[in-house]
């Protein structure tokens, strides 16, 4: 719950304010700080992200998508799973909205 509030705060005050879109993912198969590491690396390394943030403990993963640009749900469940983890789930919403539980 903190990392989620810390980079929640890192999206609304920093550059990253500028992002349209954030997405939720939900996945299995994350074992410890590796696998978040791995994970958010790959993901930050797509053009459209503006910052992520992945968390092994809730089996969540958070993508801010830049100002303008679309992120594909298929993208993102592409980019987890050829990491060989599981999605099972993406929910979207947009910065000014509440984030989905």
């Amino acid at each position: 719950m903190l990392k989620r509030f810390l980079f929640l705060s890192l999206l609304l005050f920093s550059g990253a304010a500028n992002a349209s879109d954030l997405i939720e993912v939900r996945l299995k198969g994350m074992t410890g700080e590796s696998s978040q590491t791995i994970i958010r690396q790959e993901l930050e390394k797509l053009p459209q992200t503006e910052m992520a943030e992945v968390d092994a403990l809730t089996g969540r993963a958070f993508v801010a998508v830049k100002n303008g640009q679309t992120l594909p749900d298929d993208t993102v469940k592409k980019t987890i799973e050829a990491l060989g983890f599981r999605v099972t789930g993406i929910t979207r919403s947009g910065t000014g909205a509440a984030v989905p539980k």
